[in-house]
């Protein structure tokens, strides 16, 4: 991820290297942990109904609120 890193090294001059990539690996895990939530195959979907967990209907709501938590 030279190009994000770069980017936020640009954005956040202010910010070392080492904690900027840590914002990349945690960027990185919070995308990849999103991704089930937002595509459940049908038996996810069934499992998540059976524990009465929520579902989400839009992808593109559901990432920028989790985003806005980050």
């Amino acid at each position: 991820m030279p190009d994000l890193s770069a980017g936020f090294s640009i954005q956040l001059p202010q910010v070392s290297p080492e904690d900027i990539e840590g914002l990349c690996d945690s960027l990185l895990v919070l995308t990849y942990s999103l991704y089930p939530m937002i595509t459940p195959s049908s038996n996810q979907r069934k499992a998540m109904k059976e524990v009465d967990m929520k579902t989400c209907d839009d992808a593109h709501a559901y990432c920028k609120t989790i985003s806005l938590f980050f």
